[in-house]
């Protein structure tokens, strides 16, 4: 299982004790497999968990994407229409990106043949170890150079559009062969702010699964491709990836403007691909004056129109047994500056 010449790139953002763990235990398991490990991060990892591994790069610019080159609808119907960067694919792209290019660029450097990557908030079974070696000699018996999941991008523009990508939770790729094909990312402050570098270089969507496709669509046939019309990557059956994002970005809860009317309104949305239990509780001073239990269809919504004294509002959603705590703001904690992020309600007929 130890070969000296290919390393393993754990891509972290660490902001709070949940994700510190999640991150020592993706590498715990890790370590197991007797290879080089690398993280590289926009945020100070602790230094119990950099004494485990064997490299760490940070990166200080965590930039992302300007709003107006990133905004994203969510969904829309007859009646209600919600447009938002808070959630969107596209902003933190950029800042992704740039953690994969740092450490491929260093993994060369140091010699390395061979790397695969993930992130932080993966947890490979011990069942599934074998796979790292496994990957890496299909690809070297079916004389390709790497391997990697393909898969729809769904864009929440209100319709079915939907675009190539490549999953960026798992992928392993030959050093020289990806640092070959695919473009730096290096813009000037004034670049940065005026420019979508995804258009830049031809990619429909700015987001970082559809940048990977874009790079690699002339020579597909130089990488092992698994496809299938979601993000399950069934060559690791007893393992989970994107825990994090699972668990907690799909969940859509927003404070919001009317953009015709200036009223402020809560809105709740389910990304999910099934029926989603969630609780709202309303609280002024400690005190709840109000709790609504809500059962969200697949791409179901829910909103109130928030008006007079401030109060508290906390959304729990049911994971399994249990309801947990995932957002929590005052209804009138809203930036009415924040322009990508706004609703309109009312018959849009």
């Amino acid at each position: 299982m130890e070969n000296k010449d290919e390393i393993i790139i754990i891509n972290a953002y660490i902001n709070n004790s949940e994700k510190e763990e999640l991150l020592d235990k993706c590498i715990v398991q890790l370590l197991k497999l007797g290879k080089d490990i690398m993280i590289v991060s926009h945020t100070p990892i602790d230094k119990k968990i950099i004494s485990k591994i064997h490299y760490y790069i940070y990166d200080h610019d965590n930039s992302f994407l300007p709003p107006h080159l990133a905004d994203c609808l969510w969904f829309s119907d007859d009646y209600i229409y919600y447009q938002t960067n808070r959630y969107g694919f596209a902003k933190h792209s950029y800042s992704v990106w740039r953690s994969i290019q740092n450490a491929v660029s260093f993994a060369k450097v140091i010699g390395k043949k061979f790397f695969y990557h993930l992130h932080y908030d993966s947890y490979i079974d011990d069942k599934d170890l074998d796979v790292f070696d496994y990957v890496r000699k299909m690809v070297e018996r079916n004389n390709k150079k790497g391997y990697a999941h393909k898969y729809p991008v769904y864009i929440r523009d209100g319709g079915e559009s939907s675009f190539n990508g490549l999953y960026c939770a798992f992928f392993a790729f030959d050093v020289d062969f990806f640092l070959d094909k695919i473009s730096p990312l290096v813009y000037s402050p004034e670049e940065y702010h005026s420019r979508n570098f995804f258009e830049d270089l031809g990619v429909e969507v700015a987001t970082i699964q559809c940048y990977l496709y874009n790079m690699f669509k002339n020579c597909l046939n130089k990488i092992y491709i698994s496809e299938s019309d979601n993000e399950e990557l069934k060559i690791f059956p007893n393992s989970k990836f994107n825990t994090v994002f699972v668990d907690d970005s799909r969940h859509i809860v927003d404070i919001v403007k009317d953009k015709n009317s200036g009223d402020i309104y809560f809105i709740m949305y389910n990304d999910y691909l099934c029926v989603r239990n969630y609780r709202i509780v309303f609280s002024r001073n400690g005190k709840v004056f109000h709790t609504e239990d809500k059962e969200l269809d697949e791409k179901g919504y829910y909103y109130i129109h928030l008006y007079g004294e401030p109060f508290d509002i906390e959304v729990y959603f049911k994971n399994e047994k249990e309801w947990n705590l995932i957002y929590k703001d005052k209804s009138i904690n809203f930036d009415v500056n924040e322009e990508c992020n706004y609703v309109e309600i009312g018959n849009r007929i």
